[in-house]
C-alpha cells in the first residue's frame, strides 16, 4: 500500500455503496485515481475488496492495488462529488 501522509477525507455514504457493488459483481471497471504524490492513474481493473483500516477507507484491485477512497476522481461513469450527501 501506498504511504498516504495526508488525513483521510470520509467519501460520500452513496459512493462507498456504489463501490461494494461494484465489487459484489466483480465486472470490469474503469478506475481513474490520484496517486498519494499527485499523478493521475487510469486503468481498467476488478474491484474485489473495500475495506477500512486504522480509521481510512480502502479498494483492493485485482492486480493487488491498494487506493484510498479519497483519491479516487471516477470509478466507471460514478464520480465521488456525483451523490447528494447522506444522512445520519
Amino acid at each position: 500500500m501506498s504511504n498516504y501522509n495526508t488525513p483521510y477525507q470520509a467519501i460520500n455514504c452513496s459512493f462507498h455503496d456504489v463501490l461494494l457493488e461494484k465489487a459484489t459483481f466483480g465486472k470490469v471497471q474503469n478506475i481513474q485515481y490520484m496517486t498519494p504524490d499527485q499523478k493521475k492513474v487510469v486503468l481498467d481493473e476488478r474491484i474485489i475488496d473495500v475495506y477500512t483500516k486504522s480509521g481510512s477507507e480502502y479498494m483492493v484491485l485485482e492486480n493487488r492495488i491498494t487506493i484510498r477512497l479519497d483519491h479516487i476522481i471516477a470509478v466507471g461513469d460514478n464520480k465521488p462529488n456525483d451523490f447528494d450527501d447522506c444522512e445520519v
